[in-house]
């Protein structure tokens, strides 16, 4: 699967592209690998320096992944959202994979680093990225 996502006020408003694939063999667990400079390797598999390990689940024609960003961290010096001066924060970020319905969805929000509750921030946000299967009618050659 191949899926792109365009936004001019994130990634530096450059169009983004990421490629995947679903492995769902005989004898073995269900995966899925993504392609990052030009090999392919376990999606979503390290999270070192993150605040705690992701959280993969890989079921049917699709996967979860929650990822706790450590090294996207803030302190609150002003007391808002409901947060109290000297609280941190963590980027925390689910992407959704679906190969049956063929698409990527990217949620992206701040979670209390100490009471892991979510938090209303202006950088909270959803990306609907555009998807297709590798090899499909609307895919150029």
């Amino acid at each position: 699967m191949i899926c792109t996502y365009y936004d001019s006020n994130h990634y530096d408003g450059k169009t983004q592209t990421r490629y995947f694939k679903y492995s769902d063999p005989l004898i073995g667990r269900k995966k899925i690998l993504s392609r990052y400079e030009s090999e392919w390797g376990t999606w979503c598999g390290s999270s070192e320096g993150y605040h705690k390990p992701n959280e993969v689940t890989i079921k049917d024609k699709g996967g979860v992944c929650i990822s706790y960003e450590g090294h996207w961290k803030r302190n609150i010096d002003t007391p808002k959202w409901k947060l109290s001066k000297g609280d941190g924060l963590i980027r925390v970020v689910k992407y959704v994979l679906d190969f049956e319905f063929v698409s990527r969805k990217v949620e992206v929000y701040w979670q209390n680093k100490s009471t892991e509750e979510w938090t209303l921030t202006e950088d909270n946000r959803v990306e609907n990225w555009d998807c297709k299967l590798k090899g499909s009618s609307s895919e150029s050659d």
